[in-house]
C-alpha cells in the first residue's frame, strides 16, 4: 500500500469513525479493531496492559450508559489515544499507520517551527 494510499484510507476512516464522548472527539475501540485489522480481545488487553501510556485526556474507559450507546466498546480514544494504541499494536497495518502519524506530525512540526522562525524575522 503506497503512503498516499495509507493516508487517504487513515483519513476516510477517521472521518467516518468520529464520535463525540463526554466533549471529546474519538473512536471506538470496537472501529479501531477494525482499521489495524487485529481482534478487540487485543486491544483491551493493551490497553489495560500500557495505562501508564496514555495521557488522562487521550482514553475513556466507557460507562454502562455509554457502552449501551455503543455495544461491545469499552474505550474510546482520542486523536493522542489513537497514537499510543497504534504503537502498541504489531499488526502489519497498525505499523504503517503508526508509521505516517509520525511523518505527519513531523512535517507538521517542521512547518510550525519554520512559521515561527519566519514571523521573528519581521519583528527586527
Amino acid at each position: 500500500m503506497s503512503d498516499n494510499t495509507t493516508l487517504a484510507l487513515l483519513e476516510t476512516f477517521m472521518a467516518g469513525h468520529t464520535c463525540t464522548i463526554r466533549d471529546y472527539s474519538v473512536i471506538t475501540d470496537v472501529s479501531l479493531s477494525e482499521l489495524f485489522e487485529t481482534d478487540l480481545l487485543s486491544i483491551h488487553s493493551l490497553t489495560e496492559c500500557n495505562l501508564e501510556r496514555f495521557q488522562p485526556d487521550s482514553l475513556i474507559l466507557l460507562n454502562q450508559a455509554e457502552q449501551q450507546h455503543y455495544p461491545r466498546a469499552r474505550f474510546a480514544y482520542t486523536d493522542a489515544g489513537i497514537f499510543t494504541l497504534a504503537s502498541l499494536i504489531k499488526t502489519k497495518r497498525a505499523i504503517r499507520i503508526y508509521v505516517k502519524l509520525i511523518e505527519l506530525l513531523v512535517n507538521r512540526l517542521q512547518v510550525k517551527a519554520y512559521e515561527i522562525a519566519t514571523s521573528y524575522q519581521g519583528d527586527k
